[in-house]
């Protein structure tokens, strides 16, 4: 009997953990969420600006977890890094929602950063070489990230 209460315990508290929320970065908990549908028309509106949004994770760098891609919706994401890389992100959230906090902008992303990128995804070297243009992106350096269950 003493057994299988521990088991059920065990198996509570695993429970517990893979619902919780987890946090990186800075306390973001304070503060209003922009409407994701409103954080496009205001790339569109100005070249800087701080908000704080709640958006479904399309990519994660495989190999640290040092940049994610979030999906804004219709074609749009937005390519997130983490402030002076002061904390990375686990590398199987995809598909997952996140609320960031941070500043957002656009830019232009070097060929050899989108080859960067496109290796820390794991695409094949055809797909690689194949990246031969410098790409406008939706950029955002985020504070703070959760993680939600």
């Amino acid at each position: 009997m003493k057994s299988f209460s521990l088991l059920v315990l065990a198996l509570l508290m695993t429970q517990g953990i893979k619902s919780q929320t987890l946090r990186f970065g800075d306390d973001i908990s304070e503060g209003s969420l922009t409407e994701t549908k409103n954080v496009e028309m205001l790339y569109n509106s100005r070249a800087k600006f701080n908000t704080k949004f709640k958006a479904r994770v399309e990519e994660v760098c495989q190999a640290r977890g040092c940049w994610m891609k979030l999906d804004l919706g219709g074609t749009k994401e937005i390519m997130v890094k983490f402030k002076d890389y002061g904390f990375f992100v686990p590398n199987d959230i995809a598909g997952k929602e996140v609320i960031v906090s941070g500043e957002a902008f656009k830019e232009i992303t070097s060929i050899d950063d989108l080859k960067h990128y496109a290796a820390d995804r794991g695409d094949s070297k055809e797909i690689i070489e194949g990246i031969t243009e410098a790409e406008e992106v939706l950029s955002f350096t985020a504070v703070g990230v959760v993680i939600l269950p």
